[in-house]
């Protein structure tokens, strides 16, 4: 645990791993100490030490002081006269998983596209995924960025992320397993998901997704892809055939003047899905607000 916290590039999830760390130490030594978990024992009717009993009257830990006796939780009765019928507010909202691009992160999609998620409050709610991998490349592709994306849109190149860095073949793609487990952990810790919106490479790692599921904790329902291209890896070559990934519904849009992937790209990766929808916006390589 302490090597992941060193190892964890991602602010917010190092600062999860360290707190889990502390954790793992904190029961390493009451099991050192006790040789159990005091606080199991009212549980499991076990008898508690003297050393014991202090340390249950004295500890802070959390996980300690949750524990209660079976015997004091108290059952609510159910009135069955009691009859209720769902309306329209009971209804859960939708809960999607936002992929963002190539030398993007989460809040500069989240900044950039504000206005189609906030359109979309009453439908869904969203969880904006920051890719583990960070960009190091110098300046590679840096004076294509404005004319792609406008200067309002333009990725933030203090702090870029990437899903992958493909080869020069792009064959094959590097580091894409790190990003697999990753989207695998956050379906296990902040799921489930009912669909997954990805932009430009996000679209293309949704699309892996799409072809894999179910896989580890990784199951959705739908996608909506935004400039996304057909992923060129050849380990998933085989998945990637027309019409293949089935019983996926899933919206494909475009910006007509996209500078940076060109729209039979995107039609292509359509392609691969069956029934897919196909859109289009008037403009570039960006996220539609209209």
């Amino acid at each position: 645990m302490n090597d992941l916290a060193l190892q964890v590039t991602q602010r917010n999830l190092r600062k999860r791993y360290v707190t889990n760390a502390l954790s793992a130490k904190t029961h390493q030594q009451i099991i050192e100490q006790f040789g159990r978990y005091p606080h199991r024992n009212k549980l499991l009717e076990r008898e508690s030490t003297e050393d014991e009993e202090k340390y249950l009257k004295t500890t802070h830990n959390g996980f300690a002081l949750s524990v209660q006796s079976l015997k004091s939780v108290a059952v609510e009765p159910i009135d069955k006269n009691e009859t209720t019928s769902p309306t329209q507010s009971d209804c859960p909202l939708l809960k999607i998983l936002v992929l963002h691009g190539f030398r993007q992160n989460a809040n500069s999609l989240k900044r950039s596209a504000k206005n189609l998620f906030k359109s979309l409050k009453d439908v869904a709610t969203f969880f904006f995924a920051n890719a583990p991998l960070p960009y190091n490349s110098a300046n590679e592709g840096k004076e294509q960025l404005p004319t792609a994306f406008g200067d309002e849109n333009s990725p933030e190149t203090s702090y870029q992320r990437i899903w992958w860095n493909s080869s020069a073949d792009s064959k094959t793609y590097h580091h894409l397993d790190v990003s697999l487990h990753y989207i695998d952990k956050l379906f296990q810790s902040e799921g489930p998901f009912d669909g997954i919106i990805g932009f430009s490479q996000g679209a293309s790692l949704c699309t892996i997704l799409c072809a894999l599921q179910p896989f580890g904790n990784i199951s959705f329902d739908f996608s909506i892809l935004i400039s996304g291209f057909t992923p060129r890896a050849a380990c998933y070559e085989h998945l990637m055939q027309p019409n293949s990934i089935k019983n996926q519904p899933s919206v494909h849009i475009y910006g007509v003047n996209d500078a940076l992937v060109d729209n039979d790209r995107t039609i292509e990766l359509a392609a691969i899905f069956e029934n897919p929808l196909v859109l289009s916006h008037p403009g570039g390589h960006f996220t539609p607000n209209a």
